[in-house]
């Protein structure tokens, strides 16, 4: 690097993603973002459009945009990526697979399963002819097709799927792996859609003991299994366990999204409801207030419109159910203060 150059300098460029990364495993995602898009304004004009260095910098901007929710930016920079990596003639690779399982991923969430599972097992026919038959990266790749089988209902296939992934991870990854901890995750998903709590716990606790012990304290992954564990708590009626975890899930949105993102929203919304059946007015009041104020914005005559319209013509039941919940409860707890 040169001493004194100006910081769009190309020497600069590799120095600002890896800072890039850095932020991004700190899960401090828009100075992630920050840093990548400088890299990428430098690299932009010294390197040819087909690079794999920007193939690989887009997909770093890609996971950025994910974690965030930003579900068609993140695809956005993905298809960048791949084609940046077709143009190179490098599409039978373990990168340009690893990509098409990212990709999969970015539909998944969008729900657009179908989508995912082509990815997914597009990505494993390539992985299946360039890496070893115990290679982790097939590990993630069978415990992607085995959630959208999940999502499908087909729990069975789910499972086998699993089975698949955890033989190949306890024969390659340590067994405190942050790999193993997702695919425990898993496991817990399914055996809850299937109503096994008792299992679904089980598997939790086990992700929570290996992401404890390996995963930044704030790290979106332990959000994650909190925010399962506190399902499975509510689905057994333990409404005082389940504020617990909601509680830690919350602390670590806050700490690395926007406050006005929709999984903060749907955070405050769930903890509101385990509150509210916990007979915890006053917090559940605190919950919806900060959704009202950082999304909804519902003023109040809103609110009694609100009350008019559902709460007088629905069962409490009824009112608790879907994308409903977080009015019904704002609008109970302020009836209920007046």
């Amino acid at each position: 690097m040169t001493s004194n150059g100006p910081e769009d300098h190309p020497d600069f460029a590799p120095i600002y993603r890896n800072l890039g990364r850095t932020y991004y495993a700190q899960a401090k995602f828009q100075n992630a973002l920050e840093m990548f898009e400088k890299a990428l304004e430098i690299w932009i004009k010294v390197l040819t459009t087909n690079h794999m260095t920007l193939a690989l910098l887009y997909a770093d901007i890609s996971l950025v945009y994910d974690s965030l929710g930003e579900y068609d930016q993140a695809l956005e920079y993905l298809k960048k990526s791949l084609e940046t990596t077709q143009d190179s003639g490098s599409e039978i690779c373990s990168g340009f697979a690893a990509k098409c399982n990212q990709l999969g991923t970015v539909y998944y969430k969008q729900g657009k399963i179908e989508e995912a599972l082509e990815l997914y097992e597009k990505s494993l026919e390539i992985q299946l002819k360039v890496l070893r038959q115990d290679h982790p990266n097939l590990g993630a790749c069978y415990g992607n097709i085995s959630q959208v089988h999940s999502a499908r209902g087909d729990y069975d296939k789910a499972i086998e799927y699993l089975n698949q992934s955890l033989g190949i991870q306890l024969n390659s990854l340590h067994p405190s792996h942050p790999s193993l901890a997702v695919t425990y995750n898993n496991y817990g998903l399914v055996y809850y859609n299937k109503g096994q709590l008792e299992i679904a716990l089980e598997f939790y606790d086990r992700s929570l003991e290996i992401q404890s012990n390996v995963l930044s304290s704030n790290h979106s992954d332990l959000a994650t299994t909190y925010n399962n564990i506190s399902l499975v708590y509510c689905a057994c009626r333990d409404y005082e366990k389940a504020p617990e975890y909601l509680n830690k899930t919350l602390q670590i949105k806050l700490s690395s999204l926007p406050s006005d993102h929709l999984e903060v929203a749907t955070t405050y919304s769930n903890l509101a409801a385990a509150l509210y059946r916990q007979d915890n007015m006053t917090e559940a009041l605190h919950c919806v207030v900060e959704i009202n104020r950082n999304i909804l914005n519902l003023t109040v005559s809103d609110l009694h419109d609100f009350v008019r319209s559902y709460c007088m013509n629905l069962t409490t039941s009824e009112c608790l159910r879907g994308p409903l919940r977080s009015y019904t409860i704002l609008a109970f707890v302020w009836v209920l203060y007046q």
